[in-house]
């Protein structure tokens, strides 16, 4: 079988990145054989899982270990506290996630904990990962 040349009146290929990254291909074909179509996602993430850190003192720093081969995360506080997050512990320059707002970091890591501090007592830090 050989596969006759489409042009932009046989195939329409949408293809676009949603929220909470969901791919979402849709191929139209005018032409009478099957489309060879790849689709390949620029962040790759594909299993969600949600992790709910119990942070019950404020200004304390509580830590999150991504699962290996981690290709994505979304972090929140439940409770609208401000969150000052940070790659290493101890750390002294952080990303402060103000009341409201969530993070999100499409990078891949294969080994990688995260670490934050909560400005309001028992709160909760809704982590979303993505392997």
């Amino acid at each position: 079988m050989t596969t006759p040349p489409y042009n932009a009146d046989q195939v329409l290929l949408r293809v676009y990145d949603a929220i909470k990254n969901c791919l979402r291909v849709c191929v139209t074909n005018t032409a009478a054989d099957p489309v060879p179509v790849t689709v390949v996602s620029g962040t790759g993430n594909t299993t969600p899982a949600i992790a709910n850190v119990a942070c019950p003192v404020a200004g304390t720093e509580y830590n999150y270990a991504l699962p290996t081969d981690c290709r994505g995360f979304v972090l929140k506080a439940r409770k609208g506290s401000k969150v000052d997050f940070a790659y290493v512990t101890a750390a002294t320059e952080v990303l402060t996630v103000n009341a409201g707002f969530s993070y999100e970091d499409k990078n891949t890591y294969s080994s990688q904990t995260i670490y934050f501090k909560c400005s309001k007592t028992d709160e909760t830090i809704e982590v979303v990962t993505f392997v």
